[in-house]
């Protein structure tokens, strides 16, 4: 099946800066309320892309270029085992949750492979296996001084760097 790519100027997260991106649209997917865009971005190697449609300033039609639709694109696969939008290699996690937190933690599905495990002290041990972890920080800075990232070690460590940036932000008062 052959398509037409689409340019479109997206901008960029906080630097409110516009990032031109000629594409290859696949699907659409709703994710947490909002509509995301996935296609393979040409302007940088024709990686794959989720893009938030609200943030879409611009499109236009590249009248005359086709590329080929590849056919064993799956949306599900897309996502398959991802804890958000951006996948990765697969990779087991472990985290443990204050006592405190442990019921507000059991009460949602985050990711369809979680397993909880009630600890003598009432904290909880929540694995899974998860393609990618970036989104699994994001999440996890929403639950700061509630949690210990036991596995992957690369998990800790990135957690870890967000935490000591933040923290730094908040040392003395600015004025």
């Amino acid at each position: 099946m052959s398509s037409s790519p689409g340019g479109h100027a997206a901008r960029a997260g906080a630097s409110k800066r516009l990032t031109k991106h000629v594409i290859e649209p696949l699907s659409l997917v709703l994710y947490r309320e909002a509509l995301y865009l996935i296609a393979n971005s040409r302007t940088y190697g024709g990686i794959r892309i989720s893009f938030a449609v609200d943030r879409i300033t611009r499109s236009t039609w590249l009248k005359g270029q086709h590329f080929t639709y590849p056919q064993d694109y799956s949306p599900a696969q897309q996502l398959d085992g991802a804890f958000g939008l951006v996948g990765g290699e697969s990779e087991k996690v472990e985290i443990i949750f204050d006592a405190e937190q442990a019921k507000y933690v059991r009460e949602r599905r985050w990711h369809p492979t979680q397993r909880f495990v009630t600890l003598p002290d009432g904290r909880v041990r929540m694995t899974m296996t998860v393609s990618g972890t970036h989104d699994v920080v994001l999440w996890l800075l929403g639950h700061t001084g509630t949690f210990e990232v036991v596995q992957p070690p690369a998990l800790r460590e990135q957690v870890r760097q967000r935490l000591k940036a933040g923290a730094s932000r908040h040392g003395s008062r600015r004025r």
